[in-house]
């Protein structure tokens, strides 16, 4: 889980915890929190805690596949694997779905601006 927080001290920091972390402090409010995974469970388990929920396709249990078996398939394969993990994070609650984990800083960086 990443947390985003609005308060002044600390504005623009990404904190990093677990649920049990999360569940145990009175620094956090689930409402600022981004709860990203590779499941439907994850999804419903952001959801159901009041957390933004993101979606991770590269390599995630959504997808199906291994790193070998994804490079392996045509572009054409690929992206209907891609449309049909998107559109089952998005049935299941998600809120933002990203290709790949390195795009969740600048995601959090976005979800900050707009919360302005």
């Amino acid at each position: 889980m990443y947390a985003r927080m609005k308060s002044e001290a600390s504005a623009g920091r990404i904190h990093i915890c677990s649920g049990a972390t999360l569940r145990n402090s009175e620094h956090y409010l689930f409402s600022e929190v981004v709860k990203f995974g590779d499941t439907a469970a994850d999804m419903q388990e952001g959801k159901n805690a009041g957390c933004v929920t993101v979606g991770v396709i590269k390599g995630s249990n959504m997808l199906g596949l291994g790193e070998e078996e994804f490079n392996a398939l045509s572009s054409s394969e690929a992206a209907v694997g891609y449309e049909t993990a998107k559109n089952n994070y998005i049935a299941a609650g998600a809120d933002y779905v990203l290709d790949d984990i390195t795009a969740l800083p600048e995601l959090i960086d976005t979800i900050n601006k707009e919360a302005k």
